[in-house]
């Protein structure tokens, strides 16, 4: 039984997921357990997966992002769950922390960039879980 952190990722942008799971893949503290391209998608898995953290991109069809964080507020299964928000829009930081968000954030841009931070990046997920 592994002791990671299981994450899900929550972003329309197929690239932006691999980009995102690979920034985990050589992460000893978390594991990806599944994707969904939109807030209802990632409502509908909640029960089965019981993440531990979710990345939630801002903007996506079906369920952006801050109509999750008001249809997820006050959930069960998410009572010990951390979300971190990406978003390409600042704008939206602010209202993400606002609805319950422990993390918001401007998303890395491009491939090299996402690398170039995947330990800071890790290191700011790493401190929501304190041992």
């Amino acid at each position: 039984m592994s002791d990671k952190k299981r994450v899900l990722i929550v972003d329309d942008s197929v690239m932006t997921c691999s980009i995102i799971n690979g920034l985990f893949d050589s992460s000893d503290r978390f594991e990806v357990c599944a994707t969904a391209s939109n807030g209802q998608d990632a409502l509908d898995q909640l029960a089965d997966l019981e993440p531990d953290l979710i990345i939630l991109d801002m903007e996506m069809p079906v369920m952006d992002g801050i109509a999750f964080l008001e249809s997820a507020r006050g959930l069960p299964v998410l009572i010990n769950t951390k979300i971190v928000v990406f978003t390409t829009n600042e704008e939206r930081l602010e209202p993400a922390k606002e609805l319950g968000a422990d993390l918001a954030m401007i998303k890395p841009q491009g491939l090299l960039y996402a690398y170039r931070t995947n330990s800071a990046l890790l290191d700011k997920l790493s401190a929501l879980f304190p041992d």
